[in-house]
Parts: structure tokens; C-alpha cells; sequence
């Protein structure tokens, strides 16, 4: 895979890049369905959708081609490495084993991938370049996970770098054992008498003990007469012998094994949290939309349910996990994590503004607003309230577009002055039934209900009317 796409691809990215790369050997194309590279790749299925479409725009649409064919199967094609008219290649290029891509993830597998670039071309690596290769920001980052990686064996350090001169390590296919450390050796281990319940030795006269005889593979021992009744020994220390690998030995599980996805055990292995079989499924599920939802970076995700839970009391873990765990901060920054750009672990420009802005909103607005009156008053024409000063006629700002408009129209028509009544809005008036005060356009009623409040009134009446004439209407 060429270099160059280390630093415009997120690292589970390039693991697809280069698996599709491997897939599609000498230009067939690569036939494997998402489905099938998910499952190679421990992401999931609309994730690896999701770097198709990277992969699609990337070099201006140019670096993958997709053919689908009769029977709807897809044909992926990435663009072979640039090569002279001798068919050397002509632009730098990393190669990684099949055992790294599938269980390095994120900025860790395109760190690993560079060293492998700098070990595979003899040169320095040098953190500030990684940095730039990888398109990771701040030297900090690379230098941690350098350092994981040499802890997990993948790298080996072969030269110390400093001034002047960067370092030098030595890429593993497969996580590679410190050869200064040396293996502990293997010890059988033989349980101890209990000095309570040891036995009586027998004498030093030599016909008081026993003679071993070699026999082949096997040694017995001789039966000897001994002076009084004699325990043998060797009863006791071979049913302790045999005890202690019968105890030693696993007892079947009692409860089924509960299976996950991969994607949710690498978030949840390290969490003191105990679920059932059915609450492990749906936190599978959720935790692989989330990861779905950052472009399928695990270890974001595993990385905030871990801040979540420091220091923190959880009594339902279900509920904590769906609700808090997994939640996203607010900001709508895509790299945001809790005020933390991910993964330098910077400050978020975006939450900084608009910390800035709850802050700094209420002066502005204090310096602007106008002076708030304690007088309120209502429109004489709508009667809809107001407040600060009252005008003059009392009227508000929309009757006062209405009357404009009213003269226009007289205006433009040639109408006496007289015509000014009609053209008015029509009267607004409020129900006078108790806690209603609806607004009504149009004539008044003698009563003065609403059309709501008419009908409870009219029986009102009637019933007032009929206790006046002693029960009859």
C-alpha cells in the first residue's frame, strides 16, 4: 500500500486498503463482501461501508474502482504501486504482515506500519515524522503508543535515538518476546507433608528400611519386617498427589458462554461490570453503533466508557453504560471528547467558543437591551398587551399597519372618508364566561360567550328559568 495514504486515512482504513490490496492480488480485484472483511478486520459491517466511500474519494476518485456485476456481486480495485519502464516501484510503499492488520487497530496500526517503512528502508524514526506520515498531531501521541508497542513486543528497540539521530527498531510479524528477559523456568510442583500428620520413621537399622530395586521404568519397594505396626507412608503422600491435580483441573461450567462481538469485548473486558446474557447482547449492540458512529475507532469508545466510569458508583451497569457510558458530549465538534480533541487530547477550539459565548453573551446583551418598564398596557384596537411606554392613541404596531393600509386602499380607490369604518378590521372581543377570555372577531353576542362557552350558558339559563316557575319550563 502506498505510503502517502497513511496520512488521509484513518487507521482502520488503511487496514481495509491493505486488505482489499491483498485480496485483489496481481490487478484480479478483490470479490469479498463487507460482510466477510468486517469479520476479518473486528469492525463491523457499516463501518467498513463507511471507509468504502473514503477509499472511493480518495486521489480525486482515482485510487479505487468498483465494478458490479450481473449477479451483484462487487469487484474492488485499488491502483497498483507507480512504477519506471524496469518495474521498480517509483513511490514508497509499506508492507505489514496479516497477523498486525487484524489485531492493530486505529493510529496504532499506521505507527507500526511506518516503523515498518523505516525498518524496511534502514532509516531513523524520528516521532515529529511519524507524526506527519501517519497524520497524527502532536508528538506525544506517537511517542505513547511507540511505547505501548514496544511493551506488547511489536517493536524492539535496536538504537536509542536522541540529538541529532532518531532511533531504530526492529518490526515483529507477531508480538516478539524481550530476548533480555529470560523464561522463567518450569518447576514441578510437589505438595509438602503436614508435619502434624507426618508419619513415624522407622529405625536406622538398615533391615528397618526399605530397598528400592530398579525395575524398568518403575521403582517398588521391598517389603520389610518391622518391629510394631508401621504406617505406610507413601498412602498419604500419593493421595495428596493424586488430589492436587484432581483440584487443579477446571469444573464444567454450570451457565452457558455468553458470545459478543468482538468490538464490544475489547471495550468491555476491562470494565468491573457484571451483566446477564440478555444485557450483554444489547450492549454488544450498542456499543457497536457508537463505535459506527466515530468511524469505527474502538479505542475512542473504550477510552470515554473508561473516563465515564472513574470514580463513579454504578449501581445498574446496563442502564449506566446505555445512558452514560456510551454518551457523547454535546459539542458538535466530530473529534470532541468531554472538552478533549481526540487523539491528541487538546483542548476542543469549539467548546472553548462556546464557553466563551455563555460567558460573554449576557454582558453584550446587557449593553444593548433596552430599559425594561414596569408599565404594561393593551391595544385599544386588539387588545393585545404591551409593554415599556404606551404610545399616545394607545394602539399598536400592527393596527397601526392596518389603518395605513385602510387609507390606501381609500386612496387609491377614490372612496370618501366615511368608507374608513368598513374597511376596518373587524371587532375583537373576549368572552365573559369566568376563566375562559377567548378572543373573538366579529359582532358580540348579547350574552357575551365564546361559541365554546355559549351552550354552558344557555343551560345555565334554562335551568334558572325553570327553578323560577316551580319546576316547569
Amino acid at each position: 500500500m502506498p505510503l502517502a495514504w497513511l496520512a488521509h486515512l484513518p487507521g482502520d482504513a488503511a487496514r481495509l486498503a491493505s486488505k482489499i490490496i491483498d485480496y485483489g492480488h496481481k490487478g484480479q480485484g478483490c470479490f469479498a463482501s463487507d460482510a466477510t472483511l468486517a469479520a476479518d478486520l473486528g469492525i463491523h459491517r457499516v463501518t467498513v461501508n463507511g471507509y468504502m466511500r473514503l477509499l472511493e474519494a480518495l486521489e480525486d476518485s482515482h485510487a479505487m474502482t468498483t465494478v458490479t456485476t450481473g449477479r451483484a456481486t462487487r469487484t474492488r480495485r485499488l491502483r497498483p504501486l507507480r512504477r519506471d519502464q524496469r518495474g521498480i516501484p517509483t513511490e514508497r510503499y509499506i508492507c505489514v504482515s496479516n497477523f498486525a492488520r487484524n489485531n492493530l487497530t486505529g493510529n496504532r496500526f499506521k505507527v507500526y506500519a511506518y516503523a515498518s517503512f523505516c525498518a524496511d528502508t534502514k532509516t531513523e524514526f524520528r516521532n515529529t515524522q511519524a507524526g506527519e506520515k501517519c497524520g497524527i498531531t502532536g508528538t506525544d501521541t506517537v511517542r505513547l503508543i511507540v511505547r505501548g508497542l514496544e511493551a506488547e513486543g511489536w517493536l524492539t528497540r535496536s538504537q536509542d535515538g536522541g540529538g541529532r539521530h532518531g532511533a531504530r527498531y526492529d518490526v515483529h510479524r507477531a508480538p516478539h518476546p524481550d530476548p533480555a528477559t529470560p523464561p522463567a523456568p518450569e518447576t514441578a510442583t510437589v505438595p509438602h507433608p503436614d508435619p502434624a500428620t507426618q508419619n513415624t520413621t522407622l529405625g536406622t537399622h538398615p533391615s528397618e528400611q526399605a530397598r528400592e530395586v530398579a525395575g524398568g521404568s518403575a521403582r517398588r519397594a521391598t517389603p520389610v519386617v518391622a518391629r510394631g505396626p508401621v504406617e505406610n507412608s507413601a498412602a498419604g503422600t500419593f493421595e495428596q498427589a493424586v488430589a492436587a491435580p484432581e483440584s487443579a483441573s477446571p469444573e464444567p461450567p454450570t451457565k452457558p458462554t455468553i458470545t459478543i462481538s468482538a468490538t464490544a469485548y475489547r471495550v468491555l473486558r476491562h470494565l468491573p461490570l457484571k451483566l446477564s446474557a440478555a444485557q450483554y447482547a444489547l450492549a454488544s449492540k450498542a456499543i457497536e453503533t457508537a463505535v459506527a458512529g466515530v468511524g469505527g475507532d474502538v479505542e475512542r469508545i473504550a477510552d470515554r466508557v473508561h473516563r465515564h466510569l472513574a470514580g463513579q458508583d454504578v449501581g445498574d451497569p446496563y442502564g449506566w453504560l446505555i445512558s452514560r457510558g456510551l454518551r457523547k458530549s454535546p459539542c458538535p465538534a466530530p473529534q470532541c471528547e468531554d472538552g478533549r480533541t481526540w487523539p491528541t487530547g487538546a483542548d476542543c477550539p469549539t467548546c472553548h467558543e462556546r464557553y466563551a459565548d455563555r460567558r460573554g453573551t449576557p454582558l453584550i446583551f446587557r449593553d444593548r437591551a433596552t430599559a425594561i418598564y414596569n408599565v404594561t398596557w393593551t391595544c385599544s384596537g386588539c387588545e393585545s398587551p404591551g409593554t415599556g411606554e404606551p404610545p399616545v392613541d394607545e394602539t399598536c404596531d400592527d393596527c397601526h399597519q392596518a389603518a395605513k393600509a385602510i387609507k390606501a386602499a381609500l386612496t387609491e380607490y377614490h372612496l370618501p372618508a366615511e368608507f374608513e369604518n368598513g374597511l376596518c378590521l373587524p371587532d375583537r372581543w373576549r368572552c365573559a364566561e369566568d376563566g375562559c377570555g377567548h378572543t373573538t372577531e366579529g359582532a358580540r353576542p348579547e350574552h357575551g360567550r365564546c361559541w365554546r362557552c355559549a351552550p354552558k350558558h344557555k343551560r345555565r339559563e334554562r335551568t334558572h328559568r325553570r327553578w323560577q316557575n316551580g319546576g316547569t319550563q
